[in-house]
């Protein structure tokens, strides 16, 4: 088999995974297209198909629901805990400046998007250079292998597409070609990179090994792949469904109607005149306006064809319907503001599910983030404890003036400790997150400490300066 072979859940999910890029691109990349998401209707030629797709309007959803839901776990920054040596290493983690938030962020909005996606911790043969991420998209995950070991699954061979650039023959030009990278493991079960440049020769593709090398640390070999699968719910390898899919589907049906509708109102928005009886009508010039007399035959009468009954709308219902569809599916922000207040209660239960997929992704990709992070200090030597924690607080929860004081005045009267405190404090937004209850104690105390001694310290003063001041004795007659 060609190292381009597609292992068969790629094979199932790949136009599936073209729907929801194209969808959440925005309405350039659907149109694109053309009858793949939008069908040509019976009878039309290449000209009228093409002003039925340009009338036609896409309501961008998908895009607006996916950057809404990564803008929710990055209301927060991430809280990360590493050694000090990776202070310049995670402000540029892909060598290209990428520093660690950003490439947190495109990872979870591959996640959230598609459903899928990975990363390679990788680092070029001998001492010269240093560990780097990769992030790659499901789409360049085309194939992959995996294996029992010590009672373990683990990954036995990955097969990643890359699509490379170099200069056409002219030296202006730029001219792109597909490279496929190969993680496995040799005889000597130590793992090695290969990748394979794709060519064509009259009509036949064929493959070249154009590098191969075998990442080590001052010579000893990794017996693993540096590679760790992202999703909605864990980090292995089968293909999970995409948070996005059902609103895509929804979305690019809205789309379809949308089209019929514009396609309708421009077939039926002037009216159509018409002539029964005229004899030698295809003699005539049948301009309308001001100025044009029509000379009919005896007996021809004349009219005008306008749309009536209710089809158009039974479209804009649909259209109607399908909004509200696509708003239960998770695009709250699409939703019109209600002119009344809802219950904090109702709000909470409609967020609920949206909140639950989303603290799932934000816990996987997490672990995902420590993992491949956790390489890379290994690769470069460097010890100590690494975390990597998304936000999970997706609402703003910030306590108003009266739930303050009656959250301060429960402590003073001695119905919470300090700590509970403290910790709604947290919850409401009013003390900073990167903080556990533990260290703003210490902070506290110290503060306090601190207080304690300058008050004392004036004290102190001030009875020094009343030693200073002159005595008033009383004398005796």
């Amino acid at each position: 088999m060609p190292v381009n072979q597609q292992h068969r859940e790629y094979e199932k999910n790949k136009n599936q995974w073209k729907r929801i890029r194209d969808a959440v691109s925005g309405e350039d990349a659907v149109k694109d297209a053309g009858v793949e998401h939008l069908p040509r209707p019976a009878g039309q030629d290449n000209y009228d198909y093409k002003q039925y797709l340009k009338r036609a309007m896409y309501y961008g959803a998908s895009g607006r629901t996916s950057q809404g839901l990564v803008g929710a776990i990055f209301r927060k920054d991430p809280t990360i805990e590493t050694p000090a040596k990776m202070a310049e290493f995670m402000e540029n983690v892909t060598l290209t400046g990428l520093p660690f938030n950003n490439f947190a962020k495109m990872a979870v909005e591959e996640v959230i998007t598609m459903g899928r996606g990975g990363i390679l911790v990788d680092r070029p043969s001998g001492d010269a250079g240093r560990a780097y991420l990769r992030l790659y998209p499901a789409e360049s995950i085309i194939n992959w292998r995996t294996t029992e070991k010590d009672g373990s699954e683990v990954l036995e061979q990955i097969v990643l597409h890359e699509e490379r650039q170099r200069a056409d023959n002219d030296g202006f030009g730029t001219e792109f070609y597909n490279v496929y990278r190969v993680l496995s493991f040799d005889e000597t079960d130590g793992y090695t990179v290969r990748v394979f440049e794709e060519g064509e020769d009259e009509g036949e593709t064929f493959f070249t090994e154009i590098e191969q090398y075998q990442p080590n640390r001052r010579g000893e070999r990794f017996d693993y792949i540096p590679f760790v699968f992202l999703s909605p719910n864990d980090l292995t390898p089968p293909v999970d469904k995409s948070p996005l899919i059902d609103l895509v589907n929804v979305n690019l049906s809205h789309y379809r109607t949308q089209a019929d509708l514009e396609q309708a109102n421009y077939l039926t928005s002037s009216p159509t005149p018409y002539i029964i009886g005229q004899k030698n009508a295809e003699q005539a010039n049948w301009s309308i306006g001001s100025g044009t007399i029509w000379f009919l035959s005896e007996g021809a009468s004349t009219g005008m064809l306008e749309y009536t009954g209710g089809g158009l709308t039974y479209l804009e219902q649909s259209l109607d319907r399908k909004q509200g569809m696509m708003a239960l599916l998770g695009a709250r922000l699409l939703e019109e503001s209600k002119r009344t207040a809802e219950a904090a209660e109702t709000v909470r239960l409609r967020g609920s599910g949206e909140s639950s997929i989303l603290a799932s992704i934000a816990d996987t990709v997490s672990d995902g983030l420590k993992k491949a992070l956790e390489w890379a200090a290994a690769w470069e030597g460097v010890s100590g404890d690494i975390s990597i924690e998304l936000n999970t607080d997706f609402m703003d929860a910030k306590l108003n003036p009266q739930e303050l004081t009656a959250l301060v005045q429960a402590w003073q009267a001695g119905a919470m400790g300090q700590a509970d405190m403290l910790y709604n404090l947290q919850r409401g937004e009013m003390l900073r997150p990167d903080y556990d209850i533990d260290m703003i104690q210490d902070e506290i105390d110290a503060e306090n400490g601190a207080t304690s001694e300058r008050n004392q310290a004036d004290i102190d003063a001030d009875d020094d300066d009343d030693d200073d001041q002159p005595q008033l004795a009383l004398v005796g007659e």
